[in-house]
């Protein structure tokens, strides 16, 4: 056995860092995935660090007064001979990681899941959960923990990229709870945080006239690139949609567009939700009937036609069309805005005319009424305080007629 002045207690190389500059210093073995790039998560973890037979072992602990108790009791222990490994009472209780790994590959296993739901969940463990939770055991996670990993993320991401990420801590530690290794999920329950929903309501759509501006300068690019984007501000399609688009999903004399698949990370898949697959008129009024009829004109003018109707129309990558709309946002002179804005102005453009707020929603696919009214109510006051109050009125009881008989 080693002896007593073999027993340490050392604070983890990342206790001192800061989420924007890293303190540690590097391994020469081998340095950690962004260390070196000033980007750091800083661990506030002690460990108990001896040597038995001429191998060393380590224990972590969340407060350095936990570590030098477990310290004395490890040393004792060594001047009596007896095996410290025993008497630790976390030696059946896995590490986070390893309770991780189990329980994403269970809950792949045992559901049907979008690859990139897949590889988001893997990367947010990969980039967020293991550099903070990694040494931990896992039934050492507590609320406080959970609160501390949520203040640390939210100086770095966005409060909506932390919210769409946070169940996937959540399901590990549901995992936790089913083996048995804790009792209760400490994320289960009051709320944990409170996060600021401004960024994910404001959304800055495009004028009628900046689309027909877009649209007209794409056309002057590249002719295909054009029909894409015209159909994406006719039909309010998010920006995969519309690059998953198969030559059977145009009808050009019905003049509608069937939305079954997501084009993206360079692959297919299906849409966002299930109610995003839908069949939508090219037909809306977005900027005015002349520019609606327009593009059917464009689709019979295309330059590629795939030979297969289930092959894509469109036969650009992903990052292809983002360096496409770039030269297009910058060649129109319109303010830089994403491709979802087009999806934005599809929306807000429909309810400032007072179009039924259903029919949109059917239209768009988003996933309830509820949705446009949380983040498009603006354009709704708008387009009601436009028209007179009594025919705002009549208009409003008229379309609820006409959903009550529609069932």
């Amino acid at each position: 056995m080693s002896r007593r002045s073999s027993v340490r207690v050392e604070a983890d190389r990342h206790a001192t860092c800061t989420p924007k500059h890293c303190n540690a210093p590097p391994l020469r073995r081998r340095l950690a995935a962004g260390r070196n790039t000033g980007t750091c998560i800083p661990r506030k973890l002690w460990y108990v660090r001896y040597m038995i037979d001429g191998k060393r072992f380590s224990e972590s602990y969340r407060s350095e007064a936990e570590a030098v108790v477990r310290r004395d009791v490890i040393a004792a222990e060594i001047t009596l001979n007896q095996d410290p490994r025993r008497s630790n009472p976390r030696t059946s209780v896995p590490s986070f990681e390893h309770v991780a790994h189990d329980a994403l590959r269970l809950y792949a296993g045992t559901r049907t899941l979008r690859e990139t739901t897949l590889e988001n969940q893997q990367s947010f463990l990969d980039t967020h959960l293991l550099p903070y939770f990694q040494n931990i055991h896992v039934d050492s996670i507590t609320r406080i923990t959970v609160q501390e990993f949520i203040a640390v993320m939210r100086k770095t991401l966005k409060d909506s990229t932390v919210a769409a990420s946070l169940p996937t801590l959540r399901l590990i530690l549901d995992h936790a709870v089913a083996k048995g290794y804790v009792s209760t999920n400490p994320m289960r329950g009051a709320p944990l945080w409170r996060a600021d929903h401004a960024d994910d309501e404001h959304v800055d759509p495009f004028e009628p006239e900046e689309i027909r501006h877009i649209i007209h300068t794409s056309y002057g690019l590249d002719h295909d690139l054009g029909v894409l984007l015209h159909i994406t501000a006719q039909c309010g399609l998010r920006p995969g949609e519309g690059l998953a688009l198969r030559r059977c999903d145009i009808d050009t004399v019905k003049a509608t567009v069937k939305v079954a698949g997501t084009f993206s990370r360079n692959r297919m898949g299906p849409t966002k939700t299930r109610g995003s697959v839908r069949t939508i008129s090219m037909l809306h009024n977005v900027v005015d009937d002349a520019f609606a009829r327009d593009v059917i004109r464009h689709i019979h003018a295309m330059k590629f036609t795939p030979m297969d109707a289930e092959d894509r129309l469109f036969p650009y990558s992903s990052g292809g069309f983002g360096r496409l709309w770039a030269r297009v946002m910058k060649k129109s002179g319109v303010r830089y805005r994403k491709p979802h804005a087009l999806r934005h102005a599809f929306a807000s453009i429909l309810l400032s005319r007072g179009e039924n707020i259903l029919k949109v929603q059917k239209a768009g696919g988003w996933r309830s009424a509820a949705t446009l009214l949380r983040v498009y109510a603006k354009w709704i006051d708008e387009g009601a305080s436009d028209r007179p109050v009594v025919h705002a009125v009549t208009d409003f009881a008229a379309r609820s007629r006409g959903n009550t008989r529609l069932g």
